[in-house]
């Protein structure tokens, strides 16, 4: 296990689970690392989120380049690849404070974590999705394959790309909720990871993507994803 020391450590978004950082390790290059932190975890869970990153990798499933454990100021950490070190712009649906959000924090006086990147993306929108039709029917290939595994994916595995040319893409890079179903069947499964790509792609498409589009995307998602 890695001993690190960060530069330039920077919050730049949270959940239910984890705080993340964005920072420089100081004996690797100029690039900024994501690092994960959960005070309320221990070794063992944080080992378990590790071993969900291997599933996905076994499984063929875009991922994140690596995602390890760590020891950072006395504490156990996850450091991964940052995604939105290139081109493409990644968020997660999941962390996004609407409108609705906002208004509940500033009546009850209690600000939660803000997302930086799914805040931006938020405010400035995009005009569209051009290969949305494509996305579905390729992502419908790889579902149809780790449902015959009996493994689901919940919507919040999900961090959608967008490039400047509005191209749709998608990395697995939340771990908490990849679950094994043995108890289930191979289309049990199958309709699960539908329902659960359907509902993350609905909340992009209504977050990100300027109103005046949403409805024509809205309709290819739900014509698709059934």
């Amino acid at each position: 296990m890695k001993l690190i020391e960060i530069t330039n450590k920077e919050l730049i978004g949270g959940g239910g689970n984890w705080k993340v950082f964005k920072g420089i390790l100081t004996n690797g290059n100029d690039n900024p690392i994501i690092i994960k932190t959960n005070v309320r975890a221990s070794e063992y869970e944080i080992d378990e989120n590790i071993k969900n990153f291997e599933l996905t990798k076994s499984l063929n499933l875009p991922t994140l380049k690596f995602y390890e454990k760590a020891e950072f100021e006395n504490t156990f950490v996850i450091i991964a690849e940052n995604l939105n070190n290139n081109s493409s712009v990644y968020v997660s649906p999941n962390s996004v404070k609407t409108k609705q959000h906002q208004q509940v924090e500033q009546l009850s006086g209690r600000k939660g974590i803000e997302s930086i990147t799914e805040q931006k993306l938020y405010n400035d929108k995009i005009s569209s999705i051009n290969n949305l039709l494509d996305f579905i029917n390729d992502i419908k290939i790889k579902l149809l394959q780790i449902s015959d595994s009996k493994i689901i994916l919940e919507y919040d595995c999900y961090f959608l790309g967008i490039s400047n040319q509005n191209i749709l893409d998608y990395k697995i890079a939340d771990f908490d909720t990849i679950i094994e179903c043995k108890d289930k069947s191979i289309e049990e499964c199958y309709q699960i990871n539908i329902d659960e790509l359907k509902r993350v792609l609905t909340q992009f498409i209504k977050y990100f993507v300027i109103e005046t589009e949403q409805r024509g995307l809205l309709r290819i998602v739900k014509d698709n994803l059934t």
